[in-house]
């Protein structure tokens, strides 16, 4: 994946983006009783601003060094 980056630092924002997704599906293995929204826990809504985060500054990144 390295060789296809098209700039410094898309391979870590990959790694946030997926490292959220897996705790985000490890999190209802848990047995956490504080929920938030009624579905989600804390833990899971934290997961979700991560992913958010690492997709659009990849986004935003990238559009930059094409452009």
């Amino acid at each position: 994946m390295r060789r296809v980056a098209v700039f410094r630092g898309e391979l870590f924002l990959d790694y946030l983006a997926l490292y959220g997704a897996a705790r985000f599906l490890i999190e209802y293995l848990r047995d956490e009783p504080f929920e938030v929204f009624g579905v989600f826990t804390l833990g899971q809504v934290a997961c979700l601003g991560i992913v958010l985060f690492a997709l659009v500054l990849r986004g935003v990144l990238r559009r930059r060094v094409v452009a």
